[in-house]
């Protein structure tokens, strides 16, 4: 099986697939890049840095999609939070999310919850855009980029 997976990956498409892993992973996939991205890097460890970057610009880019989603949803969802009497603690998450949404994205990117909850309902309590930029892409980064270099 080890043998397959590096012959898989040093396939001339690896890279833009491992980039569409990535993206679609950070939405709704639940597959994750680094089980594609692993083989890739030791099948070529000098182009483990190119493969963890092609990894995180295509997490980056399924991050804004989700926060997209998550965004525009929660319109549509609102009423029905209203209605079960929860419009309060949504509010107080929105507020929490503001005040340390870095931190929060931070430390989800590097652990192994599925990423895409964070995307999702960082669009959804309206988490401002620099510090979900910069959360991600650190917490996203570091777990790339550890991998590549393994």
């Amino acid at each position: 099986m080890f043998e397959r997976a590096i012959v898989w990956a040093r396939h001339k498409n690896a890279p833009a697939l491992l980039t569409f892993l990535s993206f679609i992973e950070a939405i709704f996939f639940p597959v994750p890049p680094e089980l594609m991205l692993a083989p890739m890097c030791v099948a070529q460890p000098r182009r483990g840095f190119y493969f963890a970057s092609l990894s995180l610009i295509g997490s980056m880019a399924g991050m804004f999609i989700g926060y997209a989603i998550g965004y525009y949803a929660i319109e549509m969802a609102m009423p029905f939070i209203e209605k079960m009497g929860y419009a309060a603690q949504f509010d107080s998450i929105k507020q929490e999310a503001a005040a340390n949404g870095f931190w929060l994205l931070l430390i989800a990117g590097f652990t192994p919850v599925p990423f895409k909850i964070f995307t999702l309902a960082s669009g959804a309590v309206g988490m401002p855009l620099l510090p979900f930029f910069f959360g991600g892409a650190i917490g996203r980064g570091k777990r790339v980029f550890l991998v590549a270099g393994a």
